[in-house]
């Protein structure tokens, strides 16, 4: 499965943008804040082989986080591989509608 982990990646991005964790335990993604490094209109990191080094903010989606991470919205790739037909409520808040930031491209 290593092997191909990468593979199961969508390029959706939302996981390059800023969040924000509540008391409450859940998130708020401000998509109108990315990572420096993020190129928004082809939705890929323009330094990803140095990202961990490049910016220390970036973290590599692993298995365990595929799993637990609850600011990785349902639609993420990694997510849907290891969690299929596992959606629990959602705690992710996303401030800005993907609507709008698809209409910017």
């Amino acid at each position: 499965m290593m092997k191909n982990w990468e593979s199961h990646c969508h390029r959706c991005g939302l996981c390059c943008y800023e969040k924000i964790r509540q008391a409450d335990g859940s998130w708020i993604l401000d998509i109108s804040n990315p990572c420096p490094w993020l190129d928004e209109n082809t939705m890929q990191c323009k330094v990803y082989k140095r990202r961990l080094t490049v910016y220390p903010r970036c973290r590599r989606i692993t298995i365990w986080r595929a799993l637990f991470a609850r600011y990785l919205p349902p639609s993420c790739g990694y997510v849907r591989n290891l969690r299929p037909g596992f959606f629990p409520k959602s705690r992710l808040v996303i401030l800005e509608s993907l609507r709008n930031r698809t209409d910017r491209r």
